[in-house]
């Protein structure tokens, strides 16, 4: 029979490249000792990072148990979170992304964010979460209630409506809260906040899709250096009614793939065999071979509603800090 480098004692070099090549043509056999690789301990790192990436390039949806298992490892985590999305046992994977999620770096929490509001057997497991306690409704921001309406599931948006509420104001509605909004500013004691707070709070809510430095490219939204010039009126105006004027760089696609999965960004790149889609935490690339639908709507993928879903402490401290020169 045909003997296979992984049997024999051959350079880890041509071992990898021979790896790579059978997971990327589909050969699911040698996916068994990778996966082995990944799960001893004894295993050198680099071998383990390489083994998460060939399980990552061969679309592997197998290896749940393991993945999950994985999310106690510090050095793994960070690769292994984002394939937790494709995984078939989407119930693991949801319980072990929420139990979990507090011992998670920043970074981490962003990609288990973005992994559990991805497709429903996912996004149910978090809501209900939140509606029972178990999981801090603070850490789902306006955003990841677009991505979970954008999901078009009616069991869902349902639930969603219960834990968020609803969201969509009309053109009249967005100008009263801009009024009030503008009150409120403008009449708080501004001495008393403090810009740094609010840098903070960008930090958490805004930092992932918008730049505030000149020099950091490949963002979802607008680069903010030097908008503090704008004043007051620019940003709550564009906060509140981000749908208003919406570029046609910036206008959201919504991609529903045939296992479920909806990704939300900007096509960067497309040829004839594949997109290359920004999202809110990373670049994929999306075979259009697994796409189901592609909708590009006049929306921005900036969602409404983010200043009503903070206290009004966070909300003035936020415009203090856009509003105020950074030396």
């Amino acid at each position: 029979g045909c003997i296979s480098p992984s049997s024999l004692l051959f350079p880890a070099a041509v071992r990898g490249a021979w790896e790579q090549l059978s997971a990327l043509f589909g050969d699911k056999a040698v996916l068994a000792p990778i996966r082995a690789r990944l799960a001893d301990r004894s295993t050198p790192l680099a071998e383990r990072r390489r083994a998460v990436d060939l399980l990552r390039r061969a679309g592997d949806t197998e290896s749940t148990t393991l993945l999950v298992s994985l999310l106690d490892d510090a050095a793994l985590r960070p690769s292994v979170i984002p394939l937790l999305a494709n995984a078939a046992d989407s119930a693991a994977v949801a319980t072990g992304l929420i139990t979990k999620f507090n011992a998670f770096a920043p970074a981490e929490r962003t990609a288990a964010l973005a992994a559990l509001t991805s497709k429903p057997a996912l996004a149910l497991p978090l809501l209900r979460a939140v509606a029972a306690g178990q999981f801090e409704k603070r850490h789902l921001t306006a955003l990841h209630a677009r991505q979970l309406r954008n999901l078009r599931n009616p069991e869902v948006t349902q639930a969603l409506d219960r834990v968020w509420g609803r969201t969509g104001e009309t053109s009249a509605d967005a100008k009263a809260t801009i009024a009030r909004l503008r009150d409120t500013f403008r009449n708080a004691p501004l001495w008393s906040y403090r810009a740094a707070a609010g840098r903070e709070v960008y930090d958490r809510l805004c930092s992932a899709c918008h730049a505030w430095d000149a020099n950091t490219p490949g963002k979802l939204g607008p680069n903010l250096s030097g908008t503090w010039r704008n004043g007051l009126d620019y940003f709550l105006e564009n906060i509140v009614d981000p749908n208003a004027v919406v570029g046609t760089e910036f206008q959201l696609n919504l991609i529903a793939l045939r296992n479920g999965t909806v990704v939300s960004g900007m096509v960067e790149k497309e040829s004839d065999t594949a997109l290359v889609v920004r999202t809110a935490t990373e670049s994929i690339n999306v075979p259009k071979t697994d796409i189901k639908t592609r909708e590009v709507t006049s929306q921005s993928l900036m969602p409404a509603g983010l200043l009503e879903a903070l206290p009004e402490r966070e909300t003035i401290e936020l415009l203090l800090f856009l509003t105020t020169e950074q030396k």
